[in-house]
């Protein structure tokens, strides 16, 4: 396998003020828009200067839901539809790809990270996202009967 040297720029700013001053050709959002309180400002921001979003989220199964402890607001796959195309992108593909056996690993993943950070720092979302994880553990089978599914959403400038 061939490994590439890429250079990634970190911006650290609140999303809902940033508007690129430069070209990108894509926008990740890793389980990322399910937390920000106006997903639509953003999009619409990065809209002039960003060609392309993959978006891997929290999709509803039947209707949208608030956790205002994890800070996540969940959208049905139509909704997330609606703020692509909103925003000026054409979806090109959408894929489901959470099974309970990914939601499983998911957790495992962070509670492994989670584990390894000061317990300090362990306080607010942080601790939050740890409770939901064990409780996810604890509980293997239930995973099956959330109320929502992870999917990716593949868009591109509507042009």
């Amino acid at each position: 396998m061939k490994l590439y040297k890429v250079q990634i720029k970190v911006i650290c700013q609140d999303l809902h003020e940033y508007k690129p001053n430069e070209f990108f050709d894509i926008a990740i959002f890793q389980q990322s828009l399910c937390h920000l309180k106006n997903p639509e400002e953003v999009l619409d921001n990065l809209y002039d200067n960003v060609n392309t979003l993959l978006i891997v989220d929290f999709i509803a199964k039947k209707e949208a839901t608030n956790f205002p402890n994890w800070k996540l607001k969940t959208r049905t796959k139509k909704e997330f539809m609606n703020l692509i195309q909103g925003a000026g992108y054409k979806l090109k593909s959408f894929k489901k790809i959470s099974t309970p056996q990914s939601i499983i690993q998911s957790a495992k993943f962070w509670l492994e990270n989670i584990e390894k950070l000061d317990p300090v720092k362990v306080y607010g979302h942080i601790a939050s996202l740890k409770n939901l994880c064990c409780f996810i553990l604890d509980r293997n089978l239930e995973v099956m009967y959330m109320p929502w599914f992870i999917g990716v959403f593949y868009a591109e400038k509507d042009s």
